[in-house]
């Protein structure tokens, strides 16, 4: 059997990844390379990286989605690993992915856990196998994903441009990609094993009205007019019954944000 040709592609802006020493480290091979897209945006400098395993591509385009369709536009690979400029590998994560892929071939994609430097889990995670689902996918973050390129050019599925980092609703852009992934009968699973390393987030301190402006976008944008009760579900665990008396602020922005996507949407239509 022929090994499957992995691409790790990462998401820099400015020439940042040049401060991760130990991601330019990763030990690449002909099997497992890495793609970069440098978005340039306040240094008109291209990055410059001579690893002969790592490809570079540099642009002028904005946004965290854009980052992503630049690159899934030009990989030239079987599999690829969704990163930041901000993580780092597991010293057996190469192993384990290529388990994953020669378990499950009917998979479009894995999702697997990450590791704080601490050596503390990132968040919880069930200890078992799953398939994923709508529900589900709402816990996953990118950088712990690992999608089969082959399936992915079938759907014709790219990022969606309105979302993500540098975008109009900052936020769930991977959401919004494994929902549509879903929908087009494409199959998805959780392997609980640990890939990568990032830095631990403070949970709770970033619940603000941009972030809940951005949610009811998103939840208008994966499940319709259900997602309303999405808004109300995601405050309620967040925040409890405060969300819904003292921080009412925070629900009218996620009201604002379902209401204004359904205009955009339907302007479209």
């Amino acid at each position: 059997m022929v090994e499957a040709r992995i691409t790790i592609m990462v998401s820099t802006v400015d020439c940042n990844i040049l401060s991760n020493p130990k991601l330019l480290s990763t030990p690449l091979h002909k099997g497992l390379t890495m793609l970069v897209i440098n978005q340039k945006l306040s240094r008109s400098e291209d990055l410059i990286l001579t690893n002969k395993f790592i490809d570079v591509i540099n642009t002028n385009t904005r946004g965290l989605s854009q980052s992503r369709n630049v690159g899934l536009d030009n990989l030239k690979s079987d599999f690829l690993l969704i990163a930041d400029d901000d993580v780092y590998y597991e010293r057996n994560f190469e192993a384990t992915i290529r388990e994953s892929i020669e378990k499950f071939n009917d998979a479009a994609g894995f999702t697997y856990q990450i590791r704080t430097p601490d050596e503390k889990l990132f968040k919880k995670y069930k200890p078992s196998y799953f398939v994923h689902n709508r529900k589900s996918i709402l816990k996953v973050s990118s950088i712990s994903l690992l999608l089969n390129f082959a399936r992915l050019n079938e759907t014709g599925l790219r990022f969606d441009m309105n979302f993500g980092l540098g975008n109009k609703y900052p936020t769930g852009e991977e959401n919004i990609f494994l929902n549509d992934l879903i929908g087009k009968g494409e199959i998805l699973y959780y392997i609980p094993k640990v890939i990568v390393y990032h830095p631990k987030e403070s949970s709770g301190s970033n619940i603000n009205e941009e972030l809940i402006f951005s949610k009811g976008a998103l939840f208008h944008r994966m499940y319709g007019q259900y997602g309303f009760l999405a808004i109300l579900l995601f405050l309620f665990k967040k925040k409890g019954l405060q969300a819904f008396g003292n921080n009412a602020k925070l629900l009218l922005a996620g009201v604002r944000g379902f209401i204004e996507y359904g205009k955009e949407k339907r302007s479209l239509e």
